[in-house]
């Protein structure tokens, strides 16, 4: 909506592993904002992408390249992982 402003706020997460989020994050909340719900929902929405794209993309993110900025893991939610018997 014209003339209004909306803030997110979530907790820092102590990582070198944010190389892509706010590009990740910007292409998540147009994706929402385009698909038409109302105000509520799609604050509702933003608050859960933020979580999704941001948060879950840094805290799996690879910690071994250790070249600068390291990469969002954008796939964090298609990895398989192998749980030990």
């Amino acid at each position: 909506e014209v003339g209004r402003t909306m803030i997110l706020c979530r907790p820092r997460i102590e990582s070198t592993s944010t190389h892509g989020t706010l590009c990740t994050l910007n292409t998540a909340i147009a994706a929402r904002l385009a698909s038409g719900s109302d105000c509520t929902s799609r604050f509702m929405t933003l608050r859960f992408t933020t979580r999704y794209t941001a948060h879950l993309g840094i805290e799996t993110a690879d910690s071994t390249i250790r070249h600068g900025q390291e990469p969002l893991n954008r796939f964090h939610s298609m990895q398989q992982l192998l749980v030990p018997r």
